[in-house]
C-alpha cells in the first residue's frame, strides 16, 4: 500500500498482517461456503471484507495458498488474471534465414510510457540530457558488433531499426549502454570521438543505475535475459560482484525454447566461463559440437535437405560458430581446477586441426584468443603443481632441520622444474597479450586479469626462488614490461579491477637503480 509523506511523495508500506481481503466478487451466500486453504485461520469478517491471520513463512508454501485460492475464483477473473502470463515472445518463432532471435518489443503498456515509437522520449530523462544521442547510436552499433559477443544472435538491422523506432525494451537499451560504455573506454577508445571519451563513464554510471530500476526480474522474454547478463557483466568489471543478475537470467532461461538456439546457448556458456562466475548449477545441456552440412545431403529427406540448405550451416557460418565452440571448451578447461595437461594439449591440437581440415584460416585475433587461453590452462595447471610441490617440502621440513637449500636433490629438482616451466608458460602469456595490444584487441584482456596476476606472482617469485640468474633476469624484465604496457593503457586503468591488479602487480618490481 502507499502512504502519503509530509513531502507530497508516496511510500510503499509493507502492510500487518492480519490481512482485510475483498471477497466481494467470490458467489459466497453464507460464510462456511468459503473454505481457507491451510495455513489461514479467519479472525473476523465485515460485509464483503475478512481478516485473516496467517503462519505462512516461505515461498512455497505462499504459492500453494495462492494456487488453493485462485481455484476458488470464478472462471471469468482466472482468465483476465491469467491474460498476461505468457510471454509475447513463446507465441513468436525465430528467424531461420540466419538462426537469429527475434528482440522482444516492449508491451504496449511500456510502449506508451516511451511515448508511443518516439525514438527520443528515453532520452530525455534528466540523468541522460547531457549526453548527445548520437553517442547513444555508437553504444548499440558496439553492442551489436562486440559487447554481445561471437557468434552474433541478434538481427542487427532489426536491432538498429527497433533502436531507432523506440521500440527496444527500456532495461535492455540501458543495460547495453552502460556496459558498452565502459567496455569501449577499456577496449574499443578509437571507436570514439575524443572529446567524447570523458563522458563514457559518467554514463555508462547513470545507465547502469536507470538499467537497475527498469529491469523487470519476473519478465521473461530474451531482452529481459540479454539485460541482465549485460549487467552482471558492468558489475563484474566495477568489482560490485551482483552475480545474483546472471542467475536470475539463468532461471529466466530456463522457461524459455532455447534448447533449439546454438548462438544463444553458446554466447550465454562464453560470458558464463569468461566471468568465472560461481553458483548454483542451471542444467543446461552441454554445448555440442556444430555440424557441416553432409556433401551427399541432396540425397537425404525433405527434412533434412530444408535443415541443410539454411545459412546456419553455410561455410563461413559453420567455421564461425566451430571457433566459438572450441573457444568455449577452453574457457571451461580454464576455470575447471581438475584439467590436465593432457586436456589443455588435445583441446589446442584438436582445435589447430580441424581448422586445416576446413582449410580455414582464421582472423589473427581469433588465433591469439585460442593461444592465450591455452596458456593460461598451462599457467594454472604449473601453479597447481608449484603449490603442491611447497607443501610436500614443507612436510619434509618438518621431519628434518634442512631448509630449502639443503634438501635433497630431487625434492630441490623437482621445484625447479616446476618453477622454471612454469616461468616459461608466463614468459610466452605476457608476449602473447603484446601482440593482442599490437593488434588493438584488448576484449579478452579483462577476463583474463586474475590469470595475468598469477603470471605476475609466479615470475615474482621465480626470480626470488631461481637458481639460474638469466631466467630471473628475464621475469623482472618481463613483469616490467607487462606493467609498462597496461600502464600506457589509460582507458584500461578505468576498470577499478584492472587498476588493483597493476598497482598489485607494480609492487612486485625492484627498484630500478
Amino acid at each position: 500500500m502507499y502512504q502519503p509523506q509530509a513531502n507530497g511523495t508516496s511510500e510503499i508500506v509493507r502492510p500487518v498482517l492480519p490481512v482485510p481481503l475483498d471477497v466481494s466478487f467470490l458467489p459466497i451466500q453464507k460464510e462456511e461456503d468459503w473454505t481457507l486453504p491451510e495455513g489461514w485461520v479467519m479472525k473476523e469478517r465485515k460485509r464483503s471484507l475478512v481478516e485473516v491471520e496467517t503462519n505462512i513463512r516461505t515461498l512455497g508454501q505462499l504459492y500453494r495458498t495462492l494456487s488453493d485460492m485462485k481455484k476458488q475464483l470464478p472462471s471469468p477473473v482466472v482468465a483476465d488474471a491469467e491474460q498476461p502470463a505468457t510471454p509475447p515472445f513463446l507465441a513468436k518463432k525465430r528467424n531461420s534465414s540466419m538462426g537469429w532471435l527475434p528482440v522482444t518489443p516492449v508491451s504496449k503498456r511500456s510502449f506508451s510510457k516511451l511515448g508511443g515509437g518516439n525514438p527520443r522520449v528515453w532520452h530525455d530523462h534528466p540523468s541522460l540530457a547531457p549526453y548527445p544521442y548520437e553517442l547513444f547510436d555508437r553504444l548499440v552499433r558496439l553492442h551489436l558488433s562486440c559487447t554481445s559477443s561471437s557468434p552474433t544472435w541478434r538481427d542487427p538491422a532489426q536491432f538498429l531499426q527497433m533502436f531507432h523506432q523506440g521500440t527496444l525494451h527500456r532495461g535492455l537499451l540501458y543495460a547495453l549502454c552502460a556496459y558498452s560504455a565502459l567496455h569501449g573506454v577499456m577496449c574499443h577508445p578509437d571507436s570514439f570521438p575524443p572529446s567524447t571519451l570523458p563522458t563514457l563513464l559518467p554514463l555508462a554510471q547513470d545507465c547502469y543505475t536507470l538499467a537497475c530500476e527498469a529491469v523487470e526480474f519476473d519478465d521473461i522474454s530474451t531482452s529481459n535475459v540479454e539485460a541482465l547478463v549485460l549487467l552482471h557483466l558492468y558489475a563484474n568489471l566495477v568489482m560490485q560482484h551482483e552475480d545474483h543478475f546472471l542467475w536470475v537470467a539463468k532461471r529466466q532461461i530456463q522457461y524459455l525454447d532455447y534448447t533449439k538456439w546454438w548462438n544463444f546457448r553458446a554466447w550465454f556458456q562464453r560470458i558464463k566461463f569468461a566471468t568465472n562466475a560461481s553458483g548454483p548449477e542451471d542444467g543446461t545441456p552441454t554445448m555440442t559440437k556444430p555440424q557441416q552440412a553432409p556433401s551427399n545431403a541432396h540425397l537425404q529427406s525433405p527434412e533434412l535437405m530444408a535443415r541443410y540448405s539454411s545459412a546456419s550451416y553455410d561455410h563461413p557460418h559453420y567455421l564461425q560458430r566451430l571457433w566459438v565452440y572450441y573457444e568455449i571448451r577452453g574457457w571451461a578447461l580454464l576455470r575447471d581446477e581438475a584439467t590436465s595437461i593432457g586436456q589443455l594439449d588435445a583441446w589446442f591440437q584438436d582445435s589447430t586441426k580441424a581448422m586445416q581440415v576446413e582449410q580455414a584460416t582464421l582472423p589473427l585475433w581469433q588465433q591469439l584468443r585460442l593461444q592465450v587461453l591455452y596458456l593460461s590452462g598451462l599457467l594454472h595447471w604449473y601453479q597447481r603443481e608449484l603449490i603442491l610441490a611447497l607443501a610436500e617440502n614443507d612436510r619434509a621440513q618438518e621431519q628434518s632441520s634442512a631448509d630449502y637449500f639443503t634438501f635433497s636433490s630431487n625434492a630441490r629438482d623437482r621445484l625447479e622444474q616446476v618453477l622454471n616451466n612454469g616461468i616459461m608458460i608466463a614468459f610466452q602469456l605476457i608476449q602473447s597479450v603484446f601482440r593482442l595490444f599490437s593488434i588493438h584487441h584488448r576484449c579478452i584482456l579483462p577476463e583474463l586479469i586474475d590469470t595475468l596476476t598469477s603470471a605476475c606472482t609466479l615470475l615474482y617469485f621465480g626470480e626470488k626462488m631461481s637458481s639460474d640468474t638469466q631466467m630471473a633476469l628475464q621475469a623482472q624484465q618481463s613483469l616490467r614490461q607487462l606493467v609498462v604496457a597496461f600502464q600506457a593503457e589509460q582507458g584500461m586503468l578505468q576498470s577499478h579491477k584492472v587498476f588493483q591488479a597493476v598497482c598489485r602487480w607494480q609492487s612486485m618490481l625492484q627498484p630500478t637503480t
